[in-house]
């Protein structure tokens, strides 16, 4: 679990939508166990990332 909350990515489309980034953090946030380390990634172009 650690390892699921600790790498989300988001990509697509829906990544453009202003404040989709702070509010998928807020929301992941509140519905995992307050041990849990979230962290959220969304960068500008998912591909530039892995070439």
């Amino acid at each position: 679990m650690k390892d699921l909350y600790g790498n989300i990515l988001l990509s697509g489309g829906s990544t453009k939508f202003p404040g989709i980034f702070d509010r998928m953090s807020i929301e992941i946030t509140a519905l995992a166990p307050s041990s849990m380390k979230i962290k959220v990634f969304a960068p500008p172009h998912i591909l530039s990332h892995f070439s």
